[in-house]
């Protein structure tokens, strides 16, 4: 008898064959998730980022036949402080600046400090207007750029975190 749920069997003790049903139930399963992957916001990509480079450092290459909608950034795993790294910019275009520019992490100035950078939110209404959220064609790279550099010889990770859909 097969459930509500994806359909997947009930199966009582004593049944026989019960392996050939769990076979066919991992497989619902697997083809569920598949088709569920689009919703869930997960990690794309990393890097580690040369906090004294200042030409644009990819984190994640949008793969063939997908979109990708970016939802934030982590940073992390600091090698020393960023004070000084007043301005880099995010995003997919060759300067990393259409998805955000000019965001500080100066403040960042020991290594166990992490942050998470958001895309801006919605203004407050009414009305209430949303954010037109950036998409991302295959091929292209979403990455940093370092407009002022840190004044250490500072790395740390970027990881990007966002959807990947089918096109």
């Amino acid at each position: 008898m097969t459930t509500k749920n994806y359909g997947l069997h009930t199966i009582d003790y004593g049944v026989t064959g019960w392996d050939a049903i769990m076979t066919t139930d991992m497989e619902i399963i697997d083809n569920e998730m598949y088709n569920n992957r689009e919703l869930t916001i997960r990690l794309l990509g990393s890097t580690l980022v040369d906090g004294k480079i200042k030409d644009k450092q990819i984190i994640f290459t949008v793969p063939p036949d997908k979109i990708m909608i970016p939802h934030m950034v982590k940073i992390y795993k600091l090698s020393d402080s960023l004070s000084g790294l007043t301005s880099a910019s995010f995003g997919g275009d060759d300067y990393a600046k259409d998805w955000l520019k000019r965001v500080t992490l100066s403040r960042l100035t020991e290594t166990t400090h992490q942050t998470v950078i958001y895309h801006p939110a919605q203004e407050e209404g009414p009305p209430i207007v949303p954010v037109q959220k950036i998409t991302y064609e295959a091929g292209l790279s979403f990455g940093i750029n370092i407009n002022e550099t840190s004044t250490k010889k500072a790395t740390f990770v970027a990881a990007l975190f966002g959807n990947l859909i089918d096109i």
